[in-house]
């Protein structure tokens, strides 16, 4: 059957206000901001809020938050790059048996609570207590389980169970929640009604600092009050790279994003196939640009304030031009990652657009699932486990140190035509974001697909050496003839979550309405009106 038999969803229109995100209950919440009369930046931090009571496993008040938004007041992009530095006292030496997973040891300083109210203060219309209202009730009131989370529930079990703190929170019927079963966090209400009554300084210099703060001390953990009390909302202005007539904006490192920019460079002198979006010799060239890309990952991405190689170096043309020659168009390479795995990834995104022309595209992470799976007594939220992406090997280029930051999968970009937005997408996904999001980049400029078949198409997912997860649904002809190329395929189940969770606005100007499309391999849904 062909691809067109297997579209999973129609399209979302609307004339006035867009909401994709990973839950629907998120989507609702933004569309309520919305209609309103709140912005873009309102609705998605309200958004926010509720993914972080929702999909606990994915994200949460202890996670990180990035975003790329468009002012439609000034034309601008702009950047938040909310991922949390080490503790002062993270020095490599103190990991020498390897940085842990879970635990107290693993968490960085979290970046989400001070991004809402720093986003807010630079592009909001309404206040942070009033945007987290809908994400207190259903905290208060409980919310339905979805089946990825309950299974997330199992299969962090083991480490789970190491914090009494997350037992008690998480596990209130004796068993860990079920698909469907509702889930009361009341702690975590009363967390985000402290954060709505005192401000984000109640989680990084107050009450709330104090209790995680005294908590990681008795377990042995490294942050303390002058990290938490020193953090800050880094933004930035966004990287952006031409694509054949469009401009493709992504936040800068310690982010990914600079990984897409060069694999949309690399293809950028490559014409595609007319009508060939399955054809062998496309997707094969999709796979090779992903491994040339992926070789700089490695070798340059960490915190730009310890990097010896700026993005620039990169992005620039001679370096672009000297990768793709490297390129074969009849044999597939092999690809040794320093630190890149097969996991689904445990990262939630959404995108919003006002009527005013304001769009937003975000994504916010605990990192794998459950993060740390630590938690403060009484806080209601895990802590994300951000030091293991740090190496802890002296002199790699992200080894860990004081006040670093680690190389981040996460980013969310945007796509302008002329200067002014035509796409929001964003994609969980782990290593796989950059993989997907190309993918998808491409599939709409330069196969024209709209944003729900841009989503719904088939994707694959290059692991390492030759190894490529691909989706079933791919034609069986194609599949043949990658495999003749070289390239070792792993063919997996037709909507599998590997291949990330996106969510996606499309912003029709010539007829003045928007697009919406989300994501069935996992929760993902578009409301409009």
């Amino acid at each position: 059957m062909t691809f067109d038999a297997h579209l999973s969803r129609p399209v979302v229109y609307a004339a006035n206000g867009m909401a994709s995100t990973g839950h629907p209950l998120a989507s609702l919440a933004a569309i309520r901001v919305l209609e309103e009369g709140g912005n873009a930046m309102d609705a998605a931090v309200a958004a926010s809020a509720v993914l972080s009571v929702v999909d606990p496993a994915a994200s949460g008040v202890g996670g990180d938050v990035f975003y790329t938004y468009y002012d439609a007041g000034t034309g601008q992009l702009d950047s938040l790059v909310g991922s949390g530095r080490a503790g002062r006292a993270a020095h490599a030496e103190r990991f020498r048996d390897g940085i842990p997973a879970t635990g107290p040891l693993a968490p960085t300083i979290p970046g989400i609570v001070r991004g809402w109210e720093d986003a807010l203060k630079r592009h909001g219309s309404r206040s942070l207590a009033r945007l987290l209202e809908p994400a207190i009730r259903h905290a208060h009131e409980g919310f339905p389980v979805s089946a990825r989370v309950a299974g997330a529930f199992r299969r962090r079990e083991s480490a789970l169970l190491q914090c009494k703190a997350a037992v008690e929170c998480y596990r209130r019927g004796g068993d860990w929640p079920v698909a469907g079963q509702r889930l009361r966090l009341p702690d975590l209400a009363a967390t985000l009604e402290t954060i709505a009554r005192e401000g984000a300084d109640s989680f990084y210099r107050g009450s709330l600092a104090d209790r995680i703060v005294a908590a990681l001390k008795a377990d042995g953990g490294l942050l303390d009050h002058e990290d938490f009390g020193a953090y800050e909302s880094p933004f930035e202005a966004p990287l952006t790279v031409d694509y054949r007539g469009y401009r493709v904006a992504v936040p800068p490192p310690p982010t990914m994003g600079a990984i897409l920019l060069a694999e949309l460079a690399l293809l950028e002198e490559v014409a595609p196939e007319s009508g060939a979006w399955d054809s062998a010799r496309w997707q094969h060239l999709l796979i090779e640009v992903k491994k040339a890309s992926f070789a700089d990952l490695d070798a340059f991405l960490t915190d730009p304030k310890f990097a010896a190689v700026p993005p620039a170096i990169y992005l620039a043309p001679d370096y672009i031009r000297a990768r793709r020659a490297a390129i074969s168009t009849t044999k597939a390479a092999l690809y040794r990652p320093g630190s890149v795995g097969p996991g689904p990834g445990h990262t939630i995104s959404l995108a919003v657009a006002d009527k005013a022309g304001n769009v937003v595209s975000w994504i916010q992470s605990v990192f794998t699932e459950f993060g740390s799976c630590w938690m403060a007594p009484g806080t209601g939220f895990v802590l994300n486990n951000r030091m293991y992406g740090f190496s802890a090997v002296p002199g790699h280029v992200n080894v860990v140190a004081p006040g670093k930051r680690t190389a981040h999968t996460l980013h969310c970009p945007m796509v302008l035509k002329d200067g002014r937005p035509v796409l929001a997408l964003s994609t969980p996904g782990d290593y796989g974001q950059t993989q997907s999001n190309l993918q998808m980049i491409t599939n709409f400029i330069d196969h024209g697909f709209d944003v729900q078949r841009m989503i719904d198409a088939p994707r694959w997912r290059s692991i390492e050496g030759l190894e490529v997860a691909i989706e079933s649904r791919f034609p069986e002809t194609m599949i043949e003839e990658l495999r003749a190329l070289g390239h070792d395929l792993r063919v997996v189940e037709p909507w599998t979550d590997l291949m990330g969770g996106a969510v996606a606005i499309h912003i029709d100007r010539e007829n003045g309405t928007l697009a919406g499309a989300g994501d069935p391999r996992r929760e993902c849904y578009a409301i409009g009106y």
